[in-house]
């Protein structure tokens, strides 16, 4: 019997799910005979299943595209672990990284679960993927020692606590939410979770600037949805900070302006937003350091610019959340545009 179990939840993931399972299974600092690799193919349409069978010791193959949710409950039904750690088909192992995370279960026996983050760099090195990488992980990265959010990209929970709180809500669809509404089911349970930056995983997703935007604006509509509803934890990922909202309320301000100086006449416009820049500038001066670290991203006058955009993806994403929230529209299902 394994002691860990690691569950892998794949669709249509036939170019990662090999490079996923073989980082899976040459993990290193951890014996391979004390964990079992389960791989869970959510009805894909591709030869996600017929590529990830040589890898693992339990492949599982659902009927009907259902979500990530789904997808890791079915995984945990074959489980033979005490532990459970959950890795998506798109993240690729840093060598270490599973032992890093079962660790923190050794050194305090009162931590339930913990929650990984991405390698500093992602497998595609592409701009845009480069740069949505350092987005999340320096977002994560503000977070506190100890969390009440779970993220099922890379993370770790107890079988009994797993039970406690009542396994993964499938009403989610998708990967849209499921886990950051898991994080606050064990929290109120009164588990612990812990981040640990040492657990690390390459995110070998492709960003365009198109997929990106459509993708921050879509978690906008859904966070927005779940923190309105009272489905969002507290403190998950500090996205909203002092910092972004007043980035936010400063880029709200710019096409404010424009349109009431077709109404009335506004002296020194053009200095109002010179200052407006620069205080975007001094806003996100750490954020815009920590880019400028990055090897792969390199400061430069796009980046800024870059992230006003994104900027203004979340925002009008936050406000069409609340829109549809008014409007009745939960957070579960396939997440939508409104």
């Amino acid at each position: 019997m394994s002691n860990i179990s690691v569950i892998v939840p794949v669709f249509n993931s036939c170019g990662v799910i090999e490079n996923c399972l073989r980082a899976i299974r040459t993990q290193q600092g951890i014996d391979p005979a004390i964990y079992e690799i389960i791989v869970v193919d959510d009805a894909s349409t591709d030869s996600s299943a017929q590529k990830a069978g040589g890898f693992c010791d339990k492949l599982i193959k659902l009927q009907k595209n259902s979500g990530a949710a789904t997808a890791r409950n079915n995984g945990v039904k074959t489980a033979s672990g005490d532990i459970f750690v959950f890795v998506d088909s798109d993240v690729i192992l840093e060598p270490h990284s599973l032992s890093n995370i079962i660790s923190v279960f050794k050194k305090d026996d009162r931590i339930s679960a913990a929650v990984g983050r991405y390698s500093e760099t992602p497998s595609d090195t592409m701009p845009f993927s480069v740069y949505h990488n350092a987005f999340t992980r320096y977002h994560h990265d503000l977070s506190l020692k100890e969390i009440d959010w779970f993220w099922g990209a890379l993370s770790a929970v107890k079988k009994d606590a797993f039970v406690d709180a009542g396994g993964f809500d499938e009403r989610y669809q998708g990967a849209s939410g499921e886990d950051m509404a898991f994080g606050m089911a064990l929290f109120i349970k009164g588990h612990r979770i812990v981040y640990v930056p040492e657990a690390e995983g390459s995110h070998a997703h492709h960003f365009t600037i198109w997929n990106m935007l459509k993708n921050d604006y879509k978690k906008a509509v859904l966070g927005m949805k779940m923190r309105l509803s009272g489905r969002l934890p507290r403190h998950a990922p500090d996205f909203v900070n002092p910092r972004s909202v007043m980035t936010s309320f400063l880029l709200a301000l710019c096409p404010f302006l424009i349109l009431l100086s077709f109404a009335i006449n506004i002296p020194f416009l053009a200095g109002i937003y010179l200052l407006i820049f620069l205080a975007l500038m001094m806003v996100n001066k750490p954020y815009y350091a920590y880019l400028s670290k990055i090897p792969e991203v390199k400061f430069s006058f796009w980046l800024p610019l870059l992230h006003w955009l994104q900027m203004y993806a979340i925002l009008t994403g936050a406000a069409m959340g609340a829109l549809g929230h008014v409007l009745g529209r939960t957070a579960f299902g396939r997440p939508k545009w409104i």
